[in-house]
């Protein structure tokens, strides 16, 4: 697996954050979502808008704009790459760098949302971020999510 998708990282425990960091370490790229443990930083919740690349890179290369719901960053975390900023300025989309790997940090969940995911350019964004450069798998942790057993195969 080179790619990992936690959207709700609120619920896992301090071993799991652990864990994943160490996974992505190895070189593996993980995007997470939602209130993130033991981060110093504050998430607030503001009115729907957009979001638009803070500088150029390639996460965001060639997004115009990204439809985002209320989570923003009140400021800019430290030592993290900010990628996308709402029409205020705040920060929605940072990462930073673990070992060979990096880890995604969305404050917001709803753009990559079954109901979001065909605005503006959010499967665009999706896709720089997800997609291993030479193949390989994306994984979407559903766990934590509250699925534990599939009903029926």
């Amino acid at each position: 697996m080179d790619r990992l998708v936690v959207w709700d990282v609120d619920s896992l425990a301090p071993e799991e954050v652990a864990a994943l960091e160490g996974w992505a370490s190895g070189g593996g790229t993980a995007l997470v979502g939602g209130p993130l443990p033991g981060f110093d930083g504050e998430v607030r919740q503001v009115s729907e808008g957009t979001a638009r690349p803070a500088a150029p890179g390639p996460a965001a290369a060639g997004i115009r704009a990204v439809t985002v719901g209320s989570g923003r960053f009140r400021a800019a975390p430290a030592e993290r790459l900010v990628h996308l900023k709402d029409e205020e300025g705040r920060p929605v989309l940072v990462s930073w760098r673990v070992g060979q790997g990096r880890i995604f940090w969305s404050a917001d969940t709803a753009w990559l949302s079954n109901a979001r995911i065909g605005e503006a350019q959010n499967l665009d964004l999706a896709l720089q971020i997800l997609l291993p450069p030479r193949g390989g798998q994306v994984a979407f942790d559903e766990y934590h999510h509250g699925f534990v057993a599939p009903p029926r195969w």
